[in-house]
């Protein structure tokens, strides 16, 4: 398994970066990963959905492992992590059959159980899907 892969696998929070005009925004939110596309779900309204109808050219950050590595020297600090970083386009699903395939890619990134989906929750749920275009994972193991 690759490194990007042992992240995303492990990851309880995905970081969704877009841009509102000249502004960043960034939020953290529950997803899946299947090996090519993320996965997001919410509601139909919000800052979120607003910006990605604008601007749907993305950013996203995933870590794990993350700890603190304290050291006697105040410049000698480090931090352990594993992270995975990337970009992409999002879009919204429509389909019922594609945002069911996807909210279970969510579901699956959270407990291995499997869950019957009602058709009219789903019609209701926002699903957004990112076609990740650039990823890449990083290892920070400091001595």
């Amino acid at each position: 398994m690759s490194d990007v892969d042992t992240v995303m696998k492990e990851a309880l929070v995905c970081r969704l970066a877009m841009t509102d005009g000249d502004q960043p925004y960034i939020v953290p939110l529950s997803f899946g990963y299947d090996g090519k596309n993320l996965y997001f779900h919410g509601k139909s309204a919000g800052k979120k959905i607003d910006i990605l109808k604008k601007n749907n050219k993305v950013s996203f950050e995933c870590d794990v492992n993350v700890a603190l590595v304290p050291s006697d020297k105040p410049c000698k600090w480090d931090v352990r992590y594993k992270s995975v970083v990337g970009s992409g386009v999002a879009s919204f699903l429509q389909d019922l059959t594609e945002k069911k395939k996807a909210l279970e890619c969510i579901l699956k990134q959270y407990s291995p159980k499997s869950f019957t989906m009602v058709d009219e929750a789903v019609i209701k749920t926002t699903v957004i899907k990112v076609e990740i275009s650039d990823i890449q994972s990083k290892v920070s193991d400091p001595d």
